[in-house]
């Protein structure tokens, strides 16, 4: 008996079982189907990496943030660029600070008003000391966990940059869509314009944009 002879009822096993794989998933109803082939996640945005370029500082850094910390998560960011100037005298100007919004820290990417109506409060676990209650303003804009010069629109004014990953989007859109808060495209209209705070920008995906942005030589840290 040959070699081949003898891998050939093991193949032949493979191929039956690759076989009826694939009529048992093709007696799946085509909805199953494509639940089965599709990323639940993936809806496709524009790719505009024109703000890249404008990342010509000496000193560059990437905030992975992940989790929203009760609304700390971006107080690092003013730690990096007070030590820079107040230690090694470099003006804000010749640094590059990114923080990439996802995971639970998604909701610090929205207005006050979006935290208000789609209550960010109660989906992120954060509760006001005073009434115990989910708070309903986004703790990045109002003195609390952080202090005053800890802020997104105070660190912005100092040349930060703040993503949204689309992937942590989409999964927030469809939780709201389920919970009645309108349908996902009205929904993906409101959060893409009003209800985004000024200046940040929606990413395809932060895995991705962390990648590129190493691609030019912007270092790394987790959040």
């Amino acid at each position: 008996m040959t070699t081949a002879d003898t891998l050939r009822p093991a193949r032949r096993g493979f191929l039956g079982r690759l076989s009826a794989s694939v009529i048992a998933l093709g007696a799946l109803p085509a909805s199953m189907r494509a639940a089965e082939t599709t990323h639940a996640d993936r809806t496709p945005i524009a790719v505009d990496e024109a703000w890249m370029d404008g990342l010509t500082g000496k000193y560059k850094q990437f905030f992975d943030c992940k989790a929203h910390l009760d609304g700390a998560a971006i107080g690092p960011v003013r730690n990096f660029l007070n030590a820079y100037r107040d230690a090694y005298g470099v003006s804000d100007a010749e640094i590059n600070a990114v923080v990439g919004f996802h995971g639970s820290a998604a909701p610090m990417a929205f207005t006050d008003a979006a935290w208000q109506r789609f209550r960010f409060g109660q989906s992120t676990s954060l509760l006001d000391p005073a009434t115990k209650m989910p708070i309903l303003k986004n703790p990045a804009l109002n003195v609390g966990a952080l202090p005053t010069d800890a802020l997104l629109p105070v660190l912005q004014k100092r040349g930060v940059t703040f993503l949204l990953c689309n992937n942590s989007l989409g999964r927030m859109i469809r939780t709201l869509a389920a919970d009645g808060y309108g349908t996902e495209v009205a929904l993906r209209a409101d959060l893409t314009g009003p209800s985004l705070l000024p200046g940040v920008i929606v990413v395809p995906a932060m895995v991705v944009a962390a990648n590129r942005l190493q691609m030019r030589g912007v270092t790394y840290v987790a959040g």
